[in-house]
């Protein structure tokens, strides 16, 4: 048997499964960032949720950097060492060797599905979608960012950043709209509370300045499923992600597969300056989509640079640009993302001795 686990609550799961399921070999995929080891010492609860991991025979990330925290951690805080050993295919897995048996780590960032989003962009409702919104905005660029409303997103960063771009080039005022969509987070409590509440303040200062400049909709998960978030991509010119701290963030992908059609003939004499991602670097995804504009979020004027880049840009550049975006999104699926993952779960050595894991719970 094989079980797959997703997601950070679920980090002593591995325990509880191991003592019903023996032989059933176990993995556990984090999607988030894993802190370094000074950040995770401070846990109270450290050990147990490492140990809680090392229960799996495999830990699987979408970013070395975030695996190479976790093999730190184990080393500093449980004594373990790590390294390359070999697998019963003849090769070598990098592993952690806990209590007599080896743990493999493996890191592949996830990618998407271009069928299903294709198929999704040629829907009619999709098409009409996308008309009203270019029509709604008829002559200007359109910025289209989609972020969950908490503070770790970066919209205030993003709206800042906006602001500096507008005075320092009041030239593109009303020749550019960004279409802020905030995903309402109640479970954050006063966290969403707050950060809604300096969202609107600023929206509502900078359109009183620039009117027409933001367009803000705070919506429900439920209302901005995959074809909501597909029309939207496609209006837009260029897509915006300024978190200050990001795990898995598919939407830039999406972005990407939404424009592939730029790089046509058709696509290139179209008028529009599309296809651009302005991507921070504490997002996961921009270890992947090197072409896109990479940008520090705490560095406003950064942001407020790359704005102007992305209005400004050589057709050549952007060309370049998308090219290399693409080859991600169109070489590494989603399909390809979780089977490469499940072989190297596969090809885990199963240790039938029960004692050999011991964990929390």
């Amino acid at each position: 048997d094989l079980i797959w686990i997703h997601g950070f609550h679920l980090m002593i799961l591995p325990s509880f499964l191991t003592r019903r399921i023996s032989m059933a070999k176990i993995g556990i995929f984090l999607h988030t960032p894993f802190p370094s080891s000074e950040i995770f010492r401070t846990l109270w609860c450290r050990e147990d949720l490492l140990r809680g991991m090392l229960n799996a025979d495999q830990v699987g990330f979408h970013l070395f950097e975030y695996a190479r925290h976790f093999l730190t951690c184990c080393r500093r805080l449980l004594g373990l060492n790590y390294g390359m050993f070999p697998d019963s295919s003849g090769g070598h897995n990098l592993a952690i060797d806990t209590n007599g048996r080896h743990v493999s780590v493996t890191s592949i960032h996830a990618g998407v599905e271009p069928p299903v989003l294709h198929q999704v962009l040629s829907h009619k409702s999709t098409c009409d979608r996308v008309a009203s919104i270019r029509n709604q905005f008829r002559g200007k660029v359109i910025f289209a960012a989609i972020d969950r409303m908490e503070s770790l997103k970066g919209i205030p960063l993003k709206l800042i950043a906006l602001e500096r771009f507008l005075q320092r080039c009041p030239e593109w005022a009303g020749k550019i709209v960004v279409v802020q969509v905030g995903i309402s987070a109640f479970e954050r409590g006063d966290d969403y509370t707050k950060t809604r509440n300096e969202i609107i303040s600023m929206v509502t200062n900078i359109n009183n300045r620039w009117p027409g400049t933001v367009q803000f909709q705070e919506c429900a998960e439920s209302e901005m499923r995959l074809q909501q978030r597909m029309a939207l991509l496609r209006a837009a010119d260029v897509v915006m992600v300024t978190t200050i701290r990001d795990g898995l963030n598919l939407i830039p992908l999406e972005f990407t597969i939404a424009h592939l059609d730029a790089l046509t003939e058709q696509g290139r004499n179209d008028g529009r300056k599309r296809g651009l991602c302005i991507l921070s670097e504490f997002s996961s995804c921009t270890r992947v989509m090197r072409g896109a504009l990479h940008v520090n979020p705490w560095k406003i004027s950064e942001i407020a640079t790359a704005f102007y880049q992305a209005l400004t840009m050589s057709e050549d550049e952007r060309m370049r640009r998308i090219s290399i975006a693409s080859e991600f999104v169109t070489r590494v699926t989603t399909q390809r993302w979780a089977l490469a993952v499940m072989l190297d779960l596969k090809g885990v050595q199963k240790n039938e001795d029960a004692g050999k894991y011991a964990g929390a719970g």
